[in-house]
């Protein structure tokens, strides 16, 4: 299942370390896994900042300090996986998109 069909853009969040912040930050891409329980991409999630108690426990995550807003278009590759996890196909490039952490 597709998410978000019908407008231009969408804003969804990737959580991660302060490592992993940290690298994104560097090389201003958020790369795909080659491995999740939904197969490779980057996981992302509707759930921001303001529901860190929520996002952790929703997304089974452990150790995740820090999430990285971003605008993504609605082009069909966002995918629906269970609640509020999605999967985005490819890497993520932040230049040339709004993005912030």
């Amino acid at each position: 299942e597709t998410c978000c069909a019908g407008s231009a853009m969408v804003r969804m969040y990737h959580w991660t370390t302060v490592e992993g912040r940290d690298g994104i930050v560097a090389k201003r891409r958020i790369q795909r896994s080659s491995r999740g329980r939904w197969g490779a991409g980057v996981y992302i999630t509707d759930l921001g900042p303001h529901e860190v108690s929520v996002a952790a426990s929703s997304l089974g995550a452990r150790g995740v300090d820090v999430c990285v807003e971003i605008q993504l278009p609605s082009d069909g590759r966002i995918q629906h996986k269970s609640g509020h996890v999605y999967l985005f196909p490819d890497d993520i490039t932040l230049d040339g998109s709004e993005w912030q952490v």
